[in-house]
């Protein structure tokens, strides 16, 4: 997937001075003072501040969650209060991560749900410095990271919640189909895709069900892997990975679940990971599916959330023709 011009989401809602302040103070002492604070453009899930601090020095960045009557997803805040636990997970696996100092759903101070991770000098990978020289072994060093995440391994498919137990099923089947029914509702109501298209998405999912229940290992996956998700920094002249970062779709799923996100298979990113794409009928049928829901999530957010007219229109087609291939070969 290419970079996408992201105006600003409707999600994304600034907050006052003080309310950053009292959750400062509250965070990392009473003394603590704010010594600059800056609005990080291009969020489009959360509000996001850089801030350093004196009394303690510190170089923070705070993550603050939509309302949840704004909130598009049915987990939103379960989504960011997971994140320590998603965090201590990955490092355990020795996946790179920003660390998180804390995360509060009390609403004491504001009413919504935030966290505070320590700042990571560093660039997505798709910034200007990054030459298209270094981008093979970063590509490379981004496999092994997700080889080690999926080595995390669960009794069940689902989503990680606060207390670091699985809200899901033993079933893949289920799981998924409650993703892609999910999406397939969003979208319809915003009319994205028709009442016909969700039958036939849906009644395709059911006849093809038993393919999902061949999946019988659950791994951890990051879901959000792409460029601007990838923070990298220069040592001794070499680009290396510093951290993976935004894993708030992250869920126990099938390991191929993660790769969606690929129009095609990245060399260079498989390389790392040691594993080549299931070959199988079965896999390429899931994969068709994973891009069928992926697309759906895209045309659906840059329609409702983020306006995109180019993009949404693209991924809207994407989906429509991922449907339609999936109606052609199932005839």
């Amino acid at each position: 997937m290419g970079a996408v011009l992201v105006q600003g989401s409707q999600l994304v809602e600034k907050v006052g001075d003080d309310q950053i302040r009292s959750i400062i103070q509250a965070s990392l002492g009473s003394q603590t003072e704010v010594a600059e604070c800056r609005f990080m453009d291009g969020g489009q899930f959360n509000t996001s501040y850089e801030i350093t601090t004196r009394n303690p020095a510190q170089h923070v960045v705070l993550r603050i969650a939509p309302r949840l009557d704004r909130s598009p997803l049915r987990s939103g805040r379960d989504t960011l209060l997971a994140q320590p636990v998603i965090q201590r997970l990955l490092q355990q696996a020795g996946v790179p991560t920003a660390q998180v100092l804390t995360a509060d759903g009390s609403r004491a101070l504001i009413d919504r749900d935030y966290m505070i991770v320590d700042y990571i000098d560093a660039v997505p990978m798709n910034h200007p410095w990054v030459g298209a020289g270094a981008r093979p072994q970063l590509r490379r060093e981004v496999g092994r990271c997700v080889a080690r995440m999926h080595g995390i391994s669960a009794d069940r498919f689902g989503r990680i919640m606060p207390d670091g137990a699985v809200r899901g099923s033993a079933s893949w089947a289920e799981v998924f189909g409650e993703i892609l029914t999910d999406t397939c509702g969003q979208s319809f109501a915003a009319g994205v895709i028709s009442g016909g298209d969700v039958d036939a998405a849906l009644g395709l999912y059911r006849a093809q069900r038993a393919v999902f229940d061949e999946c019988r290992a659950p791994v951890l996956v990051h879901n959000d892997i792409w460029d601007p998700n990838i923070l990298v920094r220069q040592n001794d002249g070499h680009w290396r990975i510093a951290a993976l970062i935004d894993a708030d779709g992250a869920l126990f799923a099938e390991r191929e679940f993660e790769f969606a996100l690929w129009d095609e298979a990245d060399a260079d990113l498989l390389s790392g990971y040691g594993r080549p794409l299931d070959a199988s009928a079965s896999a390429a049928l899931r994969r068709a599916f994973y891009r069928l829901q992926l697309y759906l999530i895209y045309a659906w957010f840059y329609l409702v959330l983020t306006p995109n007219p180019a993009f949404q229109a693209s991924a809207r087609r994407t989906a429509l023709d991922t449907l339609h291939a999936l109606r052609v070969d199932s005839a």
